[in-house]
């Protein structure tokens, strides 16, 4: 009996460091410590799918797609019934997607849309999610297996969950259809019990700009940008929408004063996360309209500043092409 005591105890004293290591690890990279994160969740069990996880988190924070595709494989391999492990191979897959060729990326399309089905059968609850997948449907074309019914169905079920989610995710879905009376009804409807709410007016604009009606676009945008907010989630969705004026001023090659103030505010102010523009493209953004202004040689300065900063491909090519363009 006092071997058997010994032998329990022992265990515990044993596996608490490892347990202790992969939380001071996640609590690490949850204050964006990613050395000491490392550090501590490499030492976990092997067998614990949250050290693969978050090692794949890490390694797509880094920029390392391959091992970071590696590492959430291995998650699912320990554990596929867990919602948040296929999320995050939707989010690697999409990554991956990126820079892929035509053919690769019909693939990592497939991909993105099982694991985020799969993410939301596992953790229906989750309003992220099914955004996700949401998103990705409304953006893959049908003969890659993006299906509009199925981001619909997304929308409805957010707004079962979360009155405002659901409102925008309904407004991204009736823009997407053009189905402009439900459009009109929901967003009216958002606006009145949701007017502080810029995501709101954010997606309005959206199809405004999408619609070419660049004017609308603009005030609907403006609206977004000029509202008090208190959140993170808010202020997300405000930052975004000056950079959709930016944007739409580039497009329009109208409204260039607005674009121009609204770029010089995002690239001083936005805090960059997760699905908002890189600062990079706002600079792009900015030259651009300062070259339709008739200001050739600051907006050549502004872009050979750019070429030498930037390491997104697509952007050194369209850098590329306005320098020769205008040199």
């Amino acid at each position: 009996m006092k071997k058997l005591i010994l032998i329990s105890t022992l265990s515990c004293v044993l596996s608490t460091p490892v347990l202790a290591n992969i939380e001071q690890g996640i609590a690490e990279y949850n204050e964006g410590n990613l050395k000491q994160a490392v550090q501590l969740i490499s030492q976990a069990d092997d067998s614990r799918f949250e050290k693969h996880l978050y090692l794949a988190k890490i390694s797509l924070d880094e920029g390392d797609l391959d091992e970071a595709e590696s590492y959430i494989e291995n998650a699912i391999d320990k554990n596929d019934t867990n919602g948040e492990v296929h999320y995050f191979h939707g989010k690697v897959m999409s990554a991956q997607a990126k820079d892929a060729n035509i053919f690769s990326k019909m693939g990592y399309v497939k991909s993105i849309l099982k694991a985020f089905s799969v993410a939301v059968k596992f953790s229906p609850e989750n309003i992220l999610y099914r955004q996700s997948l949401l998103a990705v449907h409304l953006v893959v074309p049908g003969i890659m297996g993006g299906d509009v019914d199925v981001a619909l169905e997304q929308a409805k079920a957010i707004k079962e969950m979360d009155a405002k989610s659901g409102a925008v995710a309904l407004i991204k879905v009736y823009a997407k259809l053009e189905e402009h009376e439900k459009l009109n009804e929901v967003y009216n409807k958002a606006v009145n019990d949701f007017p502080q709410e810029p995501a709101i007016y954010y997606q309005r604009g959206m199809f405004y700009q999408h619609q070419e009606d660049f004017g609308s676009a603009i005030i609907e945008l403006g609206k977004a940008a000029n509202l008090s907010v208190v959140s993170d989630k808010q202020r997300k969705s405000q930052y975004m929408a000056i950079y959709q004026i930016g944007r739409t001023s580039v497009l329009s090659k109208n409204f260039l004063d607005e674009g121009e103030k609204a770029l010089n505010q995002y690239i001083a102010e936005a805090d960059v996360q997760e699905n908002m523009p890189n600062k990079d493209w706002a600079k792009f953004r900015l030259a651009t309209i300062v070259e339709f202004k008739g200001e050739a040689v600051k907006a050549v300065a502004l872009y050979k500043a750019l070429q030498q900063k930037t390491t997104d491909k697509e952007l050194k090519n369209k850098v590329k092409k306005r320098i020769k363009k205008l040199s």
